[in-house]
């Protein structure tokens, strides 16, 4: 492709102009990055923020069911206790007799 003498004069004027709509071109995509950037971050701080703070019915929820447990484990363990209560009064009552018939009587053998 050839250029003639006259279309140079044109081209030439012409090159400056181009540039300065490229570098605004290219400007613009920057600062419409950055922004879009920018929205990004805040749209996370956002949905963390959400995450981290349970909604009210949940929370309740939350703690009803944790006291229910409490109450279960504090159940269990006074059933525990009182089996273990029991058993040791079962050996007791069970030397008791042993020891309360021990000597009484005598066993002869001929």
């Amino acid at each position: 492709m050839t250029i003639n003498p006259i279309e140079m004069q044109v081209i030439v004027p012409r090159a400056g102009e181009v540039e300065r709509v490229n570098r605004t071109a290219q400007g613009q995509q920057q600062t419409d990055q950055q922004i879009m950037n920018q929205l990004i971050q805040e749209n996370l701080k956002h949905q963390e923020q959400a995450v981290n703070q349970l909604n009210p019915t949940e929370q309740n929820r939350i703690q009803s069911e944790e006291e229910k447990k409490e109450k279960e484990n504090k159940e269990k363990e006074k059933q525990e206790k009182k089996a273990a209560d029991s058993a040791k009064k079962a050996e007791k009552n069970s030397e008791q007799k042993y020891t309360s018939n021990k000597g009484r009587y005598l066993d002869i053998k001929i």
